[in-house]
């Protein structure tokens, strides 16, 4: 039972995002009712706009759960300086009080995004459809729905077992319900199958989103619908339900989904002359055409500078980096995401990602742009769900596609070993989500024993995070 988490649902009730900008500017300019909220349209739009907002909060996925802790987990840094707010995290210290700070702040605040949503959709759900014009009732409901799960799923893979660990075990809270009733634990596989509920509500809500119908965009009343991939789309609800079914082990519904995902052209390839442009400060480092689900996060710019430097320690030693893409093999040193995407400082004996750096002529369609789900995954997901069901042969096409697109002109062969196509696998996901945060969780759902470039004792106990000391005195 959770005291702490019932306080965070009573006050999205009682005070309604008053931490987000967008939702406060309305009636008047400093606070909001609920109840004053969901009178019209406006105020279902401004209150799910609100949600993307906390969102981008550097606790949540405008830091901490993209480029910051869970990329220092999963160790995309290898020089975190001891003065650094992450030295601790970076060696699996947990019990240090900066370590705590972080991670019961993530905790605290997700679930403050996720009573919010909770908020938005007991009045939806109720709603008349008759208040919303064409089909914005059902983007929002999806939406919502979808990103309940998506925040929920986040949660699960930090503070609960994996499915190899845990399956049966106590997890999380999964909170759907708006008022004092406590939310009593999850297992793993419970929460998976809540999870996988509230996308199946949303895959069906968003077969009205402008991506899914592939239209081009857009209308006049509609405006407000307009760059899906700022916004939880339909193929962002594909892409997570291949990502939870293959987190499950269930690979056939893993792979379909992923399959629809490859298929469809709302997101396409970023073509080679954005990337390789000799004018460095236009180059597209994000690969913008290729992010299903990103956020708009407007401090982008100074965050990058405060962090990613010789004294902020997110950075990465120029050997370990030439690990990371096998520069040392013929035909590697080319991959864009290490040629384009890094930058040796000789000042720290260094390099450390450019994907995130912004400089002020950054090309307007690129910037504050934070990736957090790639069409590339869909690529990955349907290879190792194929290497598990019928083969390697099936699974190397997927990769090489990949690999090709990212100026790996070498092809995988068909005739590697299940653990090689496995460890391929493995190596893109270590090349592809610098910055992404998808590192670590690939470490724990397939519970590896060590975590490359950590040279300290590594126990599997170190993939469950501690929940906050108020959870653990209210169980």
């Amino acid at each position: 039972m959770r005291k702490f988490i019932t306080y965070i649902i009573l006050l999205a009730v009682s005070f309604s995002l008053f931490s987000c900008n967008k939702w406060l500017d309305i009636s008047p300019k400093t606070e909001v009712k609920e109840s004053e909220n969901f009178t019209n349209e406006q105020g279902y739009k401004d209150a799910l706009t609100g949600v993307y907002l906390l969102l981008t909060k550097s606790s949540l996925y405008g830091r901490d759960l993209s480029y910051g802790m869970v990329d220092v987990l999963g160790r995309q840094y290898t020089s975190i300086q001891s003065s650094s707010s992450y030295y601790y995290l970076s060696s699996y210290d947990y019990t240090n009080q900066t370590s705590i700070n972080i991670i019961d702040a993530v905790w605290s605040n997700a679930y403050n995004a996720i009573a919010n949503l909770n908020v938005l959709i007991s009045h939806i759900d109720s709603e008349d459809p008759t208040l919303f014009t064409a089909t914005n009732r059902d983007l929002i409901r999806g939406e919502a729905y979808g990103l309940r799960a998506f925040i929920h799923f986040d949660l699960l893979r930090l503070f609960g077992p994996s499915v190899i660990n845990g399956a049966d075990e106590p997890a999380i809270p999964y909170v759907k319900t708006v008022g004092k009733d406590l939310t009593q634990f999850s297992t793993v596989n419970q929460a998976i199958g809540l999870i996988l509920e509230d996308l199946e509500v949303a895959e069906e809500a968003l077969r009205s989103d402008p991506a899914y119908e592939q239209r081009s965009e857009m209308t006049d009343d509609e405006n407000w619908v307009r760059n899906r991939e700022l916004k939880f789309n339909y193929y962002a609800v594909k892409l997570l339900q291949a990502r939870v079914n293959l987190y499950k082990g269930d690979y056939p519904a893993a792979l379909t989904a992923a399959e629809e995902v490859i298929a469809q052209s709302a997101f396409t390839w970023t073509p080679t002359s954005e990337i390789t442009t000799t004018t460095a400060d236009t180059r597209n480092r994000i690969f913008s055409q290729e992010m299903v689900f990103g956020l708009n996060v407007p401090s982008l710019r100074d965050d990058y500078s405060s962090w990613f430097s010789a004294t902020s320690g997110f950075i990465k030693s120029d050997y370990y980096w030439g690990q990371t893409f096998e520069t040392s093999l013929s035909g590697y040193a080319a991959d864009y995401r290490y040629e384009y995407l890094t930058y040796y400082d000789p000042a720290a004996y260094a390099r450390y990602s450019l994907k995130l750096q912004q400089p002020e002529s950054t090309t307007a369609v690129y910037a504050r742009k934070l990736p957090l789900m790639r069409f590339t995954e869909a690529y990955y997901i349907a290879a190792e769900c194929k290497l598990k069901t019928t083969g390697v042969s099936e699974a190397i096409p997927y990769l090489n596609a990949v690999r090709t697109k990212r100026n790996i002109m070498v092809e995988l062969s068909e005739g590697l070993t299940d653990a090689q196509a496995q460890d391929e696998i493995y190596k893109e996901y270590l090349k592809e989500f610098v910055c992404e945060g998808q590192l670590f969780y690939y470490y724990k759902r397939t519970n590896a024993s060590s975590i490359k470039f950590y040279f300290g004792t590594f126990t599997t106990d170190k993939y469950v995070l501690p929940l906050p000391l108020a959870e653990l005195g209210n169980r």
